[in-house]
Protein backbone atom coordinates (compact mmCIF):
# COMPACT_ATOMS: atom_id res chain seq x y z
CA UNK A 1 0.00 0.00 0.00
CA UNK A 2 2.57 2.55 0.85
CA UNK A 3 4.82 2.18 -2.24
CA UNK A 4 1.55 2.71 -4.53
CA UNK A 5 1.48 5.38 -1.89
CA UNK A 6 4.84 6.89 -2.65
CA UNK A 7 4.27 6.18 -6.67
CA UNK A 8 1.05 8.42 -6.64
CA UNK A 9 2.61 11.74 -4.78
CA UNK A 10 6.08 10.75 -6.91
CA UNK A 11 7.63 10.75 -4.04
CA UNK A 12 11.12 8.90 -4.44
CA UNK A 13 10.68 5.64 -2.85
CA UNK A 14 14.26 5.73 -0.84
CA UNK A 15 13.06 8.50 0.74
CA UNK A 16 9.80 7.35 1.74
CA UNK A 17 10.90 4.11 3.21
CA UNK A 18 13.33 5.90 5.41
CA UNK A 19 10.07 7.78 7.28
CA UNK A 20 8.75 5.28 9.47
CA UNK A 21 5.70 7.40 11.02
CA UNK A 22 3.59 7.68 7.70
CA UNK A 23 -0.26 7.91 8.79
CA UNK A 24 -2.62 7.68 6.64
CA UNK A 25 -6.16 8.47 7.46
CA UNK A 26 -9.23 7.87 5.91
CA UNK A 27 -11.57 10.34 5.03
CA UNK A 28 -15.40 9.15 5.18
CA UNK A 29 -18.59 10.40 2.99
CA UNK A 30 -20.98 10.76 5.78
CA UNK A 31 -23.78 9.44 4.32
CA UNK A 32 -22.63 5.86 3.45
CA UNK A 33 -18.74 5.86 5.51
CA UNK A 34 -17.35 4.60 2.98
CA UNK A 35 -13.64 6.22 2.51
CA UNK A 36 -13.48 8.15 -0.39
CA UNK A 37 -10.11 9.72 0.04
CA UNK A 38 -7.15 9.76 2.22
CA UNK A 39 -4.73 12.34 3.69
CA UNK A 40 -1.39 12.43 5.75
CA UNK A 41 0.67 15.02 7.96
CA UNK A 42 4.37 15.26 6.94
CA UNK A 43 6.37 14.10 10.21
CA UNK A 44 9.23 15.31 12.18
CA UNK A 45 11.48 12.89 10.92
CA UNK A 46 10.59 13.45 6.92
CA UNK A 47 14.56 13.82 5.42
CA UNK A 48 15.42 17.67 4.27
CA UNK A 49 15.90 16.92 1.48
CA UNK A 50 12.42 15.25 0.86
CA UNK A 51 11.23 18.44 2.09
CA UNK A 52 12.92 20.28 -0.38
CA UNK A 53 12.49 17.67 -3.63
CA UNK A 54 8.59 18.10 -2.39
CA UNK A 55 8.28 21.71 -1.26
CA UNK A 56 6.70 20.05 2.13
CA UNK A 57 7.25 21.39 5.17
CA UNK A 58 7.03 19.11 8.59
CA UNK A 59 3.01 18.93 9.63
CA UNK A 60 2.05 19.50 6.60
CA UNK A 61 -1.57 17.91 5.49
CA UNK A 62 -0.80 15.87 2.22
CA UNK A 63 -4.57 15.44 1.52
CA UNK A 64 -6.87 14.57 -1.50
CA UNK A 65 -5.63 11.23 -1.92
CA UNK A 66 -8.17 9.23 -4.18
CA UNK A 67 -9.57 5.94 -2.78
CA UNK A 68 -8.36 4.26 -6.05
CA UNK A 69 -4.68 5.09 -4.86
CA UNK A 70 -5.05 1.90 -2.48
CA UNK A 71 -6.37 -0.64 -4.97
CA UNK A 72 -4.18 -3.48 -6.26
CA UNK A 73 -5.79 -2.29 -10.18
CA UNK A 74 -4.81 0.86 -10.41
CA UNK A 75 -2.41 1.50 -12.99
CA UNK A 76 1.10 4.17 -12.55
CA UNK A 77 1.73 4.28 -16.37
CA UNK A 78 4.75 2.26 -15.98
Amino acid sequence: MMSRLAKYLHVPEEYWEDVESWEVEENAESQIDMPYSSYLYVPEEAPDELLEIMGWSVGQCIDNIPAYVFDDEYDYGE
